[in-house]
């Protein structure tokens, strides 16, 4: 569920071809990968609902029928405008939130003392999916397919993906009798966010996301800007793609080890060097090196604040807290896509958006660490 979800990450491939076939700008292009980084917290809350009401697998089967049903929408009607806004931007954004936190909290139920490790193994999957789709659309374009044509295949393949990935989301037995218990019982519960911790988490998330989502979604184009060649670019994406996921499951291994709340410094310090690096040596070898350090740096935003959230509210309110902090992702994604791929049209240059990207990273480094409590993230509650 994770990889076909995860492949929202290779967006940037679609750059070109609709500019091309669709007549869209880059901003607008942007726009749509914003909308749908924006409006996956939105549905996370609501599919996290579902979750602990009715179980992970309906929520996972709500995500294939949307999520299919907006890329079909798309190909149907050859990626007009419209099409791309409620298809892609909107079905499939409310999908992919409603099979994340499903595919999300499901694992760490079965294994509550190793928080960090199996967030990364199962988010993994989701920085996967780039890589995965990247190649499968790089093969259809050199085949000479339409863009709406492969928003048609994807729609068609991926919903099936997902529809079956869903029924293998099964939960240990204690949590199934505690929603029978509680059935139609639920009610919604917002005193976490009293909490300075939670707008700590959010602040952190924010930082990473826009970060890393500036560059994710401007991807092909930046290495167009900065003279890589197309097959370093292409490579670019999936390479990204491969960081994403080690560094999930690395991150998580090194939060269980060192903690959160240094594992949360050390990602967003890196993350922040490296893009700003982007501009120092652009060379095509670099590139891609460097493109997956950002994908290593940028994973860390999926563990560690789901692991943070897990220790601080416990396990059994992950998947009603963490959306909550995930609308910080969302947030990032609204602004950072769009405003890197509208900079690039007003002033034909990626070099704003590289900076700015670079400096909120290396910020948040700063002042999140400082505003977490210590003492919080290494005395766990019991769940």
């Amino acid at each position: 569920m994770m990889a076909a979800l995860g492949g929202l990450y290779a967006w940037s491939i679609f750059v070109e071809p609709l500019e091309k076939e669709a007549g869209v700008t880059t901003g607008f292009t942007q726009l749509i990968f914003g909308i749908i980084i924006g409006i996956l917290p939105v549905a996370m809350v609501f599919g996290g609902r579902i979750v602990v009401g009715y179980g992970p697998i309906l929520a996972g089967v709500l995500s294939a029928i949307l999520f299919g049903t907006g890329y079909i929408i798309s190909g149907v009607f050859r990626a007009s405008s419209p099409s791309l806004l409620i298809g892609i931007g909107l079905l499939s954004g409310i999908g992919t939130g409603f099979g994340y936190i499903a595919a999300l909290s499901t694992p760490v139920k079965w294994f509550p003392n190793k928080r960090g490790l199996i967030t990364g193994i199962s988010t993994s999957g989701f920085g996967a999916g780039a890589i995965f789709l990247s190649l499968f659309v790089k093969t259809l374009i050199s085949r000479e397919f339409y863009v709406h044509r492969i928003f048609l295949y994807i729609g068609i393949i991926y919903g099936i993906l997902l529809l079956v990935s869903s029924f293998f989301l099964f939960e240990p037995d204690n949590f199934k009798r505690n929603r029978k218990n509680t059935e139609h019982k639920q009610k919604w519960h917002f005193d976490f966010m009293r909490r300075k911790e939670f707008w700590s988490l959010f602040l952190g998330m924010f930082t990473g996301s826009f970060s890393g989502l500036v560059i994710i979604g401007n991807l092909k184009p930046i290495a167009k800007y900065l003279a890589v060649n197309e097959w370093a670019a292409v490579v670019a994406i999936s390479v990204l793609s491969i960081g994403n996921t080690a560094g999930r499951i690395i991150w998580g291994h090194i939060s269980d080890v060192i903690g959160v709340l240094k594992s949360i410094r050390l990602s967003l310090l890196l993350l922040g060097i490296i893009i700003v690096s982007l501009l120092l040596v652009p060379l095509n070898t670099v590139f891609v090196v460097l493109s997956l350090f950002i994908g290593l740096a940028f994973g860390a935003n999926f563990v560690l604040y789901a692991a943070s959230a897990s220790i601080i509210f416990g396990t059994k309110r992950l998947s009603e807290v963490y959306p909550f902090i995930s609308f910080a992702y969302g947030l990032g994604g609204l602004l950072g896509p769009p405003i890197g791929g509208f900079s690039y049209d007003i002033t034909s240059s990626y070099s704003f958006a590289i900076f700015m990207s670079a400096i909120t990273a290396i910020a948040g480094s700063v002042v999140v660490p400082a505003l977490l409590s210590f003492k919080t993230l290494d005395s766990p509650e019991s769940v």
